[in-house]
């Protein structure tokens, strides 16, 4: 017999594995490419860093400390992140089925609704302001009156300076000064009903001068001896003075016209003359109109309307 030519030195080993999907359970990913065989052990196995890379979920943290409104009629806000499965050797992005566990929220509410503004609509103005048109939306939930109302004043001019110098004289009527007193809204002074602005209205009007004593007539006055009440036509409407009217303003002096005596003539001296006498008008006068008035007005005597030119002679002898 022959001799072999061969023998067997070492005995022959299973065939190596590959990586297969199946060999990556939860928490990793395949390998990309996967390798041609494994390095195998004793146990001719495949190990997981052979054939598949570690993964987690890659994701940001989400704000601990928002800075959220807290004016009212803001409405829920949102976070929004990306959360990724990735491999933790190479940071490449796999499929969310080779991460384990749940996949973490990618939004979350970040800031809530804050409760709706109040509305100036039923809000009611208090006096002394006006509701604002159109009605607008309320800071907060709970309108104030600086949300809906706009204050309102009333407008004056300033009086004059008071210093007037009213007269002493008697009749004369009180000096009133006026002034528009106006209600206005404060920010656009526009003009508005009265009935916006606070109760007590400032006076449209004051007094100056007050009335003096109403003046004295002639009516009543009497005019005395020397002088004649005038013509109604020539009376004044009132007197100078409160307390009584004079004469000068009431009556015209009363005067005696009276005309002057003719020459004296010579005398006869023979017996049984009558006595001789010249007469002369005398009247009472108006001195201003001239007219005749009543002599009892004039003066306190009457001047002569007659005297004697001539006194009688004895009576002359009869002879017997």
């Amino acid at each position: 017999v022959k001799p072999n030519s061969t023998r067997e030195l070492c005995a022959a080993t299973p065939l190596c594995e590959y990586c297969g999907l199946a060999d990556c359970h939860d928490g990793y990913s395949p390998r990309r490419p996967a390798p041609a065989n494994c390095n195998a052990g004793d146990d001719f196995h495949c190990s997981l860093a052979e054939c598949c890379y570690p993964v987690r979920w890659d994701f940001k943290e989400w704000d601990t400390n928002p800075v959220c409104p807290k004016q009212c009629g803001h409405f829920q806000t949102h976070e929004v992140r990306s959360v990724h499965c990735i491999e933790e050797e190479t940071n490449v992005q796999v499929g969310d089925v080779h991460c384990s566990g749940l996949k973490p929220n990618t939004s979350r509410a970040k800031c809530p609704a804050t409760p709706p503004c109040g509305s100036c609509r039923s809000f009611d103005c208090d006096q002394g302001s006006l509701s604002k048109s159109p009605a607008p939306t309320c800071k907060e939930a709970n309108c104030t009156t600086e949300d809906c109302c706009s204050p309102v004043e009333w407008t004056f001019d300033k009086w004059s300076v008071s210093n007037a110098s009213c007269p002493d004289a008697c009749g004369r009527a009180a000096q009133i000064e006026q002034r528009d007193v106006l209600c206005r809204e404060k920010s656009s002074k526009d003009r508005v009903s009265p009935m916006h602005c606070p109760a007590e209205k400032p006076a449209t009007n004051r007094t100056v001068c007050p009335a003096t004593a109403a003046c004295a007539t002639c009516d009543a006055f009497k005019c005395k001896k020397g002088w004649v009440a005038k013509g109604a036509s020539l009376v004044p409407a009132a007197c100078n003075s409160s307390e009584s009217c004079t004469p000068q303003e009431c009556c015209h002096r009363a005067n005696w016209v009276l005309f002057s005596w003719g020459p004296r003539p010579q005398c006869d001296t023979q017996c049984g003359l009558p006595e001789k006498r010249e007469t002369r008008p005398v009247r009472c006068e108006d001195e201003i109109t001239s007219k005749t008035v009543s002599d009892s007005r004039c003066g306190p005597e009457k001047p002569p309307t007659s005297r004697i030119l001539c006194n009688a002679t004895a009576p002359c002898e009869t002879v017997m």
